[in-house]
Parts: C-alpha cells; sequence; structure tokens
C-alpha cells in the first residue's frame, strides 16, 4: 500500500503543475541559470509546498477512496469477506 501512496503522490505533483496559471508563474520566476533575490522567493516557495501538500491530499483520498472501493462497495457484490475471497484465489 505504501508504493501506493508514494505513487499517488507523484501523480499529484503532476496534476498540480498541469495547472496552467501554476505553470507559467512557476516558469516565469524559476528561469534556468539565473537566481531569485531572496526576498521574491517567498511566492515560489509557496507554490511549492502548497504542491505537496495538494499531492498528499491527493494521494490519501485516492487511497481511501480505493480501499473504500475494495473493501466496502466490493464485498457487498461478492456477498463475503474480501479476506476469504483472496486466501482462496491463493490456493
Amino acid at each position: 500500500m505504501v508504493p501506493s501512496v508514494i505513487n499517488l503522490i507523484y501523480a499529484g505533483f503532476s496534476f498540480f503543475r498541469s495547472f496552467a496559471p501554476v505553470r507559467r508563474y512557476l516558469l516565469n520566476k524559476l528561469t534556468p541559470g539565473r537566481t531569485l533575490p531572496f526576498d521574491a522567493r517567498i511566492g515560489p516557495a509557496f507554490v511549492l509546498t502548497v504542491q505537496s501538500a495538494v499531492a498528499l491530499a491527493f494521494a490519501v483520498g485516492a487511497q481511501g477512496g480505493l480501499v473504500y472501493l475494495f473493501f466496502v462497495k466490493l464485498k457487498r457484490v461478492v456477498g463475503e469477506d474480501i479476506l476469504a475471497v483472496v486466501s482462496r484465489a491463493a490456493l
């Protein structure tokens, strides 16, 4: 489950960066070969921090939704405990 959350965090980073205003803002502020002055670093640092928070929320929400779907909804469809289904399939 942990590798799945890590992959979903990467997907959350990509999802947040796909928004055109965010991408445009970061490309304008963080140009290659140029160092930002100290007082101009607050904006890009805040955007990159928010990116981490959005990615983590996306990952936890997606993983929680998948767990709910798998253990609650699928259990109702199959009609038995999911662990019994997995143990039978493993044999």
